[in-house]
This record gives C-alpha cells, sequence and structure tokens, in this order.
C-alpha cells in the first residue's frame, strides 16, 4: 500500500525538479531512493501471524517426522512436472 504524505502540488514539483537533473544526477536519486525502499521493506518475522505459523509448522515437523518429505523426492517431482509441460 502507497502511503501519501505530499500533496500532489509537491510531489509534482519534486517530480519536475528530478527530471531536471543530468543523467548522472537522476541515477543516483534512483540509486538512493531504491536504498530506502529497501531498508524500508517489512521483515515477514516482524509480523506475528506468520511468526506463529512458522512455530506451528515447526512444532508440527518435530512431533510428526514421518510426513516429512525429503527434498530431493520434492526435486525430482518439481522436474518432472516442469519436463512434462
Amino acid at each position: 500500500m502507497l502511503r501519501y504524505t505530499l500533496g500532489v502540488t509537491a510531489y509534482e514539483s519534486l517530480l519536475q525538479q528530478a527530471l531536471a537533473l543530468d543523467l548522472d544526477h537522476r541515477a543516483l536519486l534512483i540509486a538512493q531512493l531504491t536504498s530506502s525502499i529497501e531498508a524500508d521493506a517489512c521483515d515477514p518475522f516482524d509480523d506475528p501471524e506468520f511468526r506463529a505459523e512458522i512455530e506451528r509448522r515447526l512444532r508440527d515437523a518435530d512431533e510428526h517426522p514421518e510426513r516429512l518429505i525429503p527434498w530431493e523426492t520434492v526435486r525430482a517431482e518439481l522436474f518432472s512436472d516442469a519436463e512434462q509441460a
């Protein structure tokens, strides 16, 4: 979800200023903005529901190891399905 903190006029003004920059400065601005977005990206482990689900699955795996499927089996099935598609 996008969070707007600038009014449309302020955004348009900022955009026009950014577009007026030379190529090197626009590229630097893009890199810095992208980096700030990546830094602000949420960590799924910060979500209590996600963490609870992971913990539930780990408990289930510990309590019922017979239900686990070896990676080699899963991988073979995945590649078999991909080859048939």
